[in-house]
């Protein structure tokens, strides 16, 4: 059963947001006045770390990491404005770097 956890401040989601599935934390992130901000994570169901993503203003806005579900990484990068930007590394199970990608942000 999923359960979710969060605050409303004039009828916005304010506050630390929690989920959680069959009563095992899933996702934990805070919103400040409807917009996610800062720090969220997610979980595998073993309890390993799924994600880290940063937000600021509602958008994706800093690093960003992505694990296996044995723990070890699989993606490293950085978004700037819901987009992927800078260098982003890409590993296989054995923690051994297969790929290396600029995504630098194109003005238009």
């Amino acid at each position: 059963m999923k359960k979710v956890i969060k605050k409303f401040t004039d009828g916005k989601l304010d506050g630390r947001y929690l989920v959680y599935l069959d009563e095992q934390l899933i996702e934990r992130g805070k919103y400040e006045l409807g917009k996610k901000e800062r720090l969220w994570v997610r979980y595998y169901k073993n309890g390993n770390i799924k994600s880290e993503r940063y937000y600021s203003n509602d958008k994706l806005s800093g690093f960003y990491n992505f694990y296996y579900p044995t723990g070890e990484i699989l993606v490293i990068g950085n978004f700037f404005n819901n987009k992927r930007d800078g260098k982003w590394k890409f590993y296989d199970k054995n923690k051994k770097l297969k790929k290396e990608k600029n995504m630098e942000i194109t003005k238009k």
